[in-house]
């Protein structure tokens, strides 16, 4: 991981983004990015108004970096919607991740995930991390990772072992599978279940790595609850899935987990991308 960008708007989740963001930036040693997206005035002003409306916004940026105490930043301030400028954005400075909070200063409350982060988790071209209020990332805590044997697991294991490495963190591979596949008479390979599960095994093996503790765990129960509860148990730095798994529509970005993580989740999730 060479380049991460965070979002910020401000907001107590955007902050917690950014303290997230720093912290793994410091961990891997990748060039941390800030980016900000301002809309201008729209109404016709006086002239100097434009460059008085972006020099305070560049002294906000410079104010919530200092805030959250994150080293070595570089600010880098956009105009218009976040929306659709962060996405872009992200993909202009080549980053290998995106972290956003979960919501912004604005929406409401009661929703899962703002609308920033809905839209861009569903068309950012690089990975991306959802950030909720109150998270921190501290070194050696573990990081889980949702496996199911698909080529999309295998992109999400690597990344996750890729930074355990640097955070000096344990990994757990978790694959979750309906527990009424306990009932079936033969544990033979046409059982979803045991077919799936050796497949996690030999990925599991396969992606093994000098100096990371890996293990794999089967688990009874829906994924996204199983993967929340782990993950909220265990005080995990990070949940990280791939886009989609195997029971996932392919005309979607996004599969049925990782958008219902990105809602749900009180964990960090990371969204990750080949």
């Amino acid at each position: 991981m060479e380049r991460i960008m965070v979002g910020t708007d401000g907001s107590e989740s955007a902050g917690a983004a950014l303290r997230w963001a720093g912290a793994l930036a410091g961990a891997t040693g990748a060039q941390l990015l800030v980016a900000h997206s301002y809309l201008p005035p729209q109404a016709e002003l006086d002239p100097g108004f434009d460059a008085r409306c972006r020099a305070d916004a560049e002294q906000a940026l410079a104010g919530w970096i200092s805030q959250a105490g994150v080293a070595s930043a570089i600010p880098v301030l956009v105009e218009g919607d976040a929306r659709e400028t962060l996405g872009d954005l992200a993909s202009e400075q080549r980053a290998d991740l995106l972290v956003l909070g979960s919501r912004g200063g604005g929406g409401f409350s009661r929703l899962g995930l703002g609308s920033v982060a809905h839209h861009v988790a569903h068309h950012v071209g690089c990975s991306i991390a959802v950030v909720p209020v109150g998270s921190e990332l501290v070194a050696g805590a573990p990081i889980l990772v949702g496996v199911d044997g698909s080529p999309s697991s295998a992109v999400a294991l690597r990344w996750a072992i890729g930074a355990a490495a640097s955070t000096k963190s344990p990994v757990t591979a978790a694959l979750a599978y309906d527990a009424m596949a306990d009932s079936y008479p033969h544990p033979d390979l046409d059982n979803w279940k045991y077919r799936n599960q050796a497949e996690s095994e030999a990925l599991v093996e396969a992606c093994r790595a000098p100096g990371v503790a890996l293990e794999l765990r089967v688990v009874p129960g829906n994924a996204v609850a199983a993967l929340d509860d782990l993950a909220t148990a265990h005080e995990a730095a990070a949940i990280v899935v791939g886009t989609r798994g195997r029971g996932s529509l392919h005309r979607t970005f996004l599969g049925r987990v990782p958008m219902q993580l990105l809602n749900h989740a009180v964990r960090p999730v990371v969204v990750t991308r080949a």
